[in-house]
């Protein structure tokens, strides 16, 4: 579920980007999109517990 959701974030922030010429919206999206990003790439790279 959580990969889900992380990936609907990351469409929804470049979508937002894509739309928007707002600077200051533009760099809270894009500080958004990073660390969903990050998280994202975390996620993938630690092993899920199969509890």
């Amino acid at each position: 579920m959580e990969h889900f959701v992380h990936i609907q974030n990351i469409a929804h922030f470049r979508r937002v980007l894509s739309e928007t010429t707002d600077p200051t919206k533009q760099q809270t999206v894009l500080k958004l999109l990073a660390v969903e990003l990050a998280r994202h790439h975390l996620d993938e790279a630690v092993p899920r517990r199969s509890d």
